[in-house]
């Protein structure tokens, strides 16, 4: 590929990326009345832990996002 990454790295990458963007922009999916704000930091936890196992995983460079 011209963007230098392997087909599995870019799929990786724009995965690793949009999690980011979950972990960031929290109103995408805080809204729901159900959850509190320990659930969500909870939520947030494991999604810096998903991002940064498919970041190794495709040894990607990435920094943390907590």
């Amino acid at each position: 590929m011209k963007n230098g990454y392997t087909p599995k790295e870019f799929a990786y990458s724009m995965a690793v990326d949009h999690l980011e963007q979950l972990w960031k922009h929290t109103d995408y999916w805080t809204d729901q009345e159900h959850l509190t704000e320990v659930n969500i930091k909870q939520v947030k936890e494991q999604i810096e832990k998903l991002r940064s196992k498919l970041a190794d995983t495709a040894k990607l460079d990435t920094t943390s996002l907590m």
